[in-house]
């Protein structure tokens, strides 16, 4: 919605993917670059690693709304 995102580039390999719960595990076969528009890129190391997504709690309306990036 923002226009921001973050952007990993490398050889990726997705092991598994929860709908439910927004999470993704996956294997980065050599260092990978992660980049976003409002902060300096990251290099990771190869490995496995769990993507999960954070929630926001918006007070005005009482409700939990799914982090999109």
């Amino acid at each position: 919605m923002t226009g921001h995102a973050h952007r990993l580039s490398g050889l990726i390999e997705v092991l598994e993917e929860n709908l439910s719960e927004r999470q993704i595990l996956f294997r980065l076969e050599k260092n990978a670059v992660l980049t976003h528009e409002e902060h300096d890129r990251m290099v990771l190391d190869k490995g496995i690693y769990l993507k999960v997504s954070q929630v926001e709690y918006d007070p005005f309306s009482n409700m939990i709304h799914w982090i999109r990036d």
